[in-house]
């Protein structure tokens, strides 16, 4: 017979076709001719040597197949030669002919073909094997299922939902998710984009799920264990993210958690009967009903199965079981595609693989394109694309199922060709020449230039079309809004599409999806955009629309998602929203709406998400808030709300964020918030209301992960409550009366980020609060003193470390340079001391070491990344090291009040990045150098109190930074680090601005942001001769100040007009 062998362990090119002997059959085993074998991730592996067949078994991968009984052993007594059936195997499913002990045959399910029999046999086993007999789900339990577009996944969210389980998934793209959905997943988590710990105890209030399927392995392990619920199951079946990892034993311990392995193919003979017998017994009958279905990708030939191994680990594919049919000496692979309007579409083939070819006019096309291609990126993309072989076997091309085949479908997505030559938009136009696509996906390239203008009206019969993620410009087609049967348009994500969006939107009348999100779009919104009456989900987001929302929006009654955050819409937000009442998501975010919530937003009883955050909106939030029974999320905050918080939140018992910040509301923080069970955010800060609970013993129902009490009147020691909150990852209780030594119990917390800058706590800061859980930590302002402890490095995770205006002494700990994550460190105004440095990683950003007791040279080794450096007000002095060069990036450097020898260093000119300068009062003499001028980004330039000498050189009137100066550019530093943003952190530029009269007063400016004060002080030196006349190029000088210097002759006239 013809078998696949595994001729070294390796990739799949090892995999080769050849003669073997006919597996001989003992008294309890049936011989099965092999008609489809399913493709595993288990076969890949052991393909590369990593999951060897069991003693005894058969050393050829496939361990399922499906096929017709040809020979029984003497002592079987079911199975007669002819019967269909389908097998549980420990190897040889890619062969012919497989031996199969009685036990491990199952009947081929009613319903169900004899190739896509051989998508059942192991998938069921590990699934009912492990969370059934193993786990025990019942109806009403959760269960997380890793890899749900897996042939695993995929069968496990239909049978635990057929049982009554609630299923949660993570897979790696929103077409996957859509997937799972369709075949039952309650929730679905992208865990390229989402943090699915978080996301698990969001839906679950905090409780977590009760049983995991994994099959990631080591990187997973204590996430997964920080999901389970109390009493939970995890059940390790792989282990592809690897085999080691740490643990936590005592989290175990605590929570009663159960850990357990759950290998199927490992299990002896009457082990894998049993389980055989229990899955025709419960999940055979779920199939017969239709509750249970094959998810089948693919068809290959026996020959190709190190193209089905390409395939499996590519990624490419929606991670299915795949199958090999095997007839008359040829072995096919059968496989699905979800499509990802949410229903599947199933290829079954019957006739010789050899005639399935699309017209060579198709083929003669994609051969041009993958031409074009290669050639732009120098590559070898698209490999099995020649001339020899038929092109409906070609990856990333599905052909239509009937005869004549035709190409319907073109996965381009993905193709890698970052980092290559530019790869023009021009390299797409072969492809308008297959009018037959109903799919064209070139998601996620790097296709450069405008989307070519011409050649959509060839493909008429398109439904789906997906060019987000590229870097394309210009116009959007007026030919793409005549594809009158697309139902699913993403342009998403290029980020340089300009102009206004044509009213010939309007269209595009089969429209469900239409996604627009993060471009360059401006203008507004064409009225046109409400005859799309079939969408279920706009996206516009993150564009540069203006204007009101169009009436004509009432006409799309069957909108799911509507998503316009960070625009320039503006006016009031219409009443007419609330006749969308199928609305589950409606983010109006960062926009310019003013007036109130209007009432009729009370009518969207099916929101679970409202977000009208970070505009201007005002008045009293409606009394009635809490009618909209479905909310998990409701996002008010930085806008002008007043009044009391509506005690009819208490009535949203599916809330689990509640983001109310940075208002004007008023009135006690009330004790009901205590009670909603499913909060797992909080955000109370920046608003009028007072905490009235200090003496008050809060036992709060909630388990909160984030929780912010910034501005909210807190007195005397730290809330007690806080430490009942086991997962919290993220605390902010800055800008209250807080007073005490730092909380032992605040400290032991296993905290992510930490926010008590501007209290009046006090003492040396404990061990044991820093650990490697810890990023982000910011104790700014406060009456804190000590040396750091010792152990401050055990912190080898934390991003942002704020410690300033405190009393703080002592050298820095050695550990810090176990801080290799640090991006910004502000030390500033303490008293620590000494002349050596920790060093830290390439990564650090903003360093703020000024107003200390430092002494020494002056510090040189700082990242190349390095953007803000400040080392003003300490005891350094000797020359400027000529290190700084390196900075590359550096934008603001403050050298103030340290002496340094010589005159102004030349070599600063070379750091064109500089927009802030100040070396005021640092003993440098000598003159100004002319090549200052190449400092050509440079807006605050402060060298006063100084020695220099010789006259004000002419080309200082070069400098563009200070001649063309934007009115309003924000020169705080603002700190983003993901999930979470500091919007200031204390790093002010007003302390490097002129000491005008004395006075050490900060500009104007508005909360966050400070006009660009274009300075420039060279007063209190030695400066001579008359003022050079340029000048008066510098238009955006805000302050000039030349007093105290040898100047002659007079003011310039010209100087009116600065």
């Amino acid at each position: 017979m013809k078998a696949i062998v595994i001729t070294s362990p390796g990739g799949p090119e090892v995999l080769q076709l050849k003669e073997v002997e006919d597996p001989e059959i003992k008294d309890d085993e049936v011989l099965i001719k092999v008609s489809a074998a399913a493709v595993s991730r288990a076969d890949t592996l052991q393909r590369q040597g990593k999951h060897p067949p069991a003693k005894g078994d058969s050393e050829y991968p496939g361990l399922e197949c499906s096929g017709t009984v040809e020979a029984v052993g003497k002592d079987v007594t079911r199975w007669k030669l002819g019967d269909q059936v389908c097998a549980l195997i420990g190897g040889g499913g890619y062969a012919e002919k497989v031996a199969v002990p009685e036990g491990q045959v199952l009947p081929v399910p009613p319903g169900v073909s004899l190739q896509d029999a051989a998508s059942f046999p192991e998938v069921t086993c590990t699934v009912w094997s492990t969370i059934f007999m193993m786990s025990h789900l019942s109806s009403g339990e959760t269960l997380l299922v890793h890899g749900g577009s897996s042939g695993i996944g995929t069968f496990a969210i239909q049978i635990a939902k057929h049982y009554g389980a609630r299923v949660f998934v993570t897979a790696g793209s929103l077409e996957k998710l859509v997937a799972c959905r369709d075949l039952g997943a309650d929730v679905g988590i992208n865990y390229k984009t989402e943090d699915f710990v978080a996301r698990v105890k969001e839906e679950t209030g905090g409780k977590g799920v009760d049983v995991i399927l994994d099959n990631v392995g080591g990187p997973y392990f204590q996430r997964n264990l920080d999901s389970l619920s109390i009493g939970g199951r995890l059940f390790i079946i792989g282990f592809m993210g690897g085999t080691l990892t740490e643990v936590n034993l005592s989290g175990i311990l605590a929570r009663r958690l159960t850990v357990q392995a759950a290998g199927l193919r490992s299990r002896t003979k009457q082990n894998k009967s049993e389980i055989v017998s229990e899955v025709e017994k419960n999940v055979w009958p779920a199939i017969a009903a239709g509750k249970v279905k094959p998810v089948v990708y693919k068809y290959l030939p026996l020959d190709q199965a190190a193209e089905a191994h390409r395939l499996m680990e590519s990624s490419q594919h929606i991670d299915p079981t795949q199958c090999f049919l095997a007839e008359n000496h040829t072995l096919f692979m059968a496989a699905k595609f979800l499509y990802s309007l949410g229903f599947v579409i199933l290829f079954l083939l019957s006739l010789s693989f050899s005639s399935y070819s699309c017209f060579d006019h198709q083929k003669q096309s994609l051969l041009h394109f993958r031409s074009l291609l290669r050639s732009a990126t120098n590559s070898s993309l698209l490999e099995d694309w020649n001339s020899t072989s038929q092109c409906c076997h070609w990856e990333r091309i599905i052909c239509s199922s009937t005869s004549p085949f035709t190409v319907t479908e073109l996965h381009l997505n993905s193709l890698h060709t970052k980092g290559n030559s530019t790869v023009s938009s021009y390299v797409l136009t072969p492809l308008f020449h297959i009018t037959s696509l109903t799919l064209l996906d070139i998601s996620f390239n790097f296709f450069q230039g405008g989307i070519p203008a011409q050649g959509w009206d060839n493909l008429t019969s398109l439904l789906y079309l997906d060019m987000s993620q590229n870097f394309f410009n210009g116009s959007i087609p007026k030919q793409l809004y005549h594809l009158r049967y697309l139902t699913y348009l993403s342009l998403s994500a290029n980020n340089r599409l300009s102009g206004s969006l044509s009213p010939e939107v309007g269209y595009l009348r089969s429209l469900i999806t239409l996604d627009l999100d993060f471009n360059n779009l401006v203008g507004t919104i064409p009225k046109e955009i409400g005859n799309l009456t079939k969408l279920r989900s706009l996206y516009l987001d993150s564009n540069g629309l203006s204007g009101p929302i169009p009436s004509s929006f009432f006409n799309l009654t069957q909108l799911q998602n509507l998503d316009l955050h960070y625009n320039q819409l503006e006016l009031q937000i219409p009443s007419f929203i609330g006749r969308l009442r199928s609305l589950s998501i409606l983010d109006l975010s960062s926009n310019k709406f003013i007036g109130g919530i209007p009432v009729s937003v009370l009518n969207l009883t099916q929101l679970q998400d409202l977000d009208l955050s970070d505009n201007q909106l005002s008045l009293q939030i409606p009394e009635d808030i809490g009618h909209l029974t479905n909310l998990s999320t409701l996002d008010l905050s930085k806008n002008k709300f007043t009044g009391r918080i509506p005690p009819s939140i208490w009535n949203l018992s599916k809330l689990v964020n509640l983001v109310l910040e940075d208002n004007s509301l008023s009135g006690e923080i009330p004790s009901w918030l205590f009670d909603i069970k499913t909060l797992n955010v909080l955000y109370l800060g920046g608003n009028r209301l007072t905490w009235k609970h200090n003496n008050s013993r809060i036992a709060p129902k909630f388990t909160l992960l984030e929780l912010s009490l910034r501005s909210c009147g807190l007195t005397g020691k730290v809330p007690q409550w806080i430490s009942s909150q086991k997962y919290l990852s993220y605390l902010d209780l800055s800008k209250n009366e807080l007073q005490e030594t730092f909380p032992f119990w605040l400290a032991e917390m296993q905290l992510l980020y930490m926010i008590l800058s501007d209290n009046h706590l006090a003492g040396a800061l404990p061990q044991q609060l820093f650990k490697d859980t810890l990023t982000f930590l910011d104790l700014s302002r406060n009456n804190f003193s000590g040396e750091l402890p010792e152990n401050i490095g055990d912190a080898n995770q934390i991003i942002v470390l704020m410690l300033s205006e405190n009393n703080f002494f002592g050298t820095l700990p050695s550990s810090m340079s176990y801080m290799q994550s640090l991006e910004l460190l502000d030390i500033s105004k303490n008293k620590f001391s000494g002349d050596t440095f920790p060093v830290f990683g390439d990564g650090l950003e903003l360093v703020n070491f000024s107003s200390n007791e430092f002494s020494g040279e002056i510090p040189a080794t700082f990242s190349k990344r390095t953007r803000v450096l400040f080392l003003g007000n300490n005891r350094f002095e000797g020359a400027l090291p000529r290190k700084f060069i390196n900075l590359i990036n550096l934008e603001q450097l403050d050298l103030r009040n340290i002496k340094i020898e010589g005159e102004f260093p030349k070599f600063l000119s070379k750091i064109s990045t500089l927009q802030i300068l100040s070396l005021r009062n640092t003993s440098l003499q000598g003159p100004l150098p002319s090549n200052i001028a190449k400092l050509s980004n440079l807006r605050i330039l402060d060298i006063s109190n100084n020695n220099l000498t010789g006259s004000i050189p002419q080309e200082l009137g070069n400098i563009t930074g200070m001649i063309d100066v934007p009115t309003n550019v924000s020169i705080l530093q603002s700190y983003s680090t993901a999930p979470f943003v500091v919007d200031e952190t204390p790093i002010h530029v007003s302390e490097l601005i002129v000491d005008w009269k004395r006075s050490m007063l900060a500009l104007p400016s508005a909360p966050g942001r400070d006009d660009v004060y274009c300075l420039l002080d060279l007063s209190k030196n030695k400066l001579s001769g008359e003022i050079p006349t340029v000048i008066d190029n510098l238009k955006g000088l805000k302050i000039m100040n030349m007093s105290y210097n040898a100047l002659s002759g007079k003011i310039p006239s010209s100087f009116g007009g600065l």
